[in-house]
């Protein structure tokens, strides 16, 4: 019988997981944006092993000490659009596409869902984030 730790391995080289466990070469503050020249490649068996994958575009939930090790809940995704941002709104559909200018309401990274505000009409959208720019209106028409 295969132990977990052997089909571990075995999972970890045929798919290329490559993760390796970071290490901070100088303090961070909340909120600032992970810079990989501030990380340090270590072998050392009692910490949790991040994917180089993974680190790209997140910025840290917490201040840490230079010297600590880095673990995934550490970070979040990178918050791309702020509050009062300029937001185009977008309704689509398979044969047209309305936009109109919006302003968020709240942070938020690509992906999420946020509300809107319509200066104009003072109506609030729910749309989901697409560009720092955009958002896809669903809710609120």
């Amino acid at each position: 019988m295969i132990s977990s730790f052997l089909l571990f391995l075995l999972l970890k080289s045929a798919f290329g997981l490559d993760e390796k466990c970071y290490v901070l070469k100088k303090s961070v503050s909340y909120g600032e944006v992970l810079d990989m020249n501030n990380l340090e490649a270590v072998n050392e068996p009692y910490c949790r092993p991040v994917a180089k994958e993974f680190l790209s575009g997140k910025q840290f939930i917490l201040s840490l000490a230079a010297g600590s090790f880095l673990e995934r809940r550490h970070l979040r995704e990178l918050k791309v659009v702020k509050t009062g941002d300029r937001i185009k709104g977008m309704i689509k559909n398979k044969t047209f596409t309305i936009s109109f200018n919006l302003r968020a309401l709240k942070p938020a990274a690509l992906g999420e869902t946020i509300p809107l505000i319509d200066k104009n009409s003072g109506r609030i959208y729910k749309g989901r984030v697409i560009s720092p720019k955009a958002a896809l209106i669903w809710e609120g028409i």
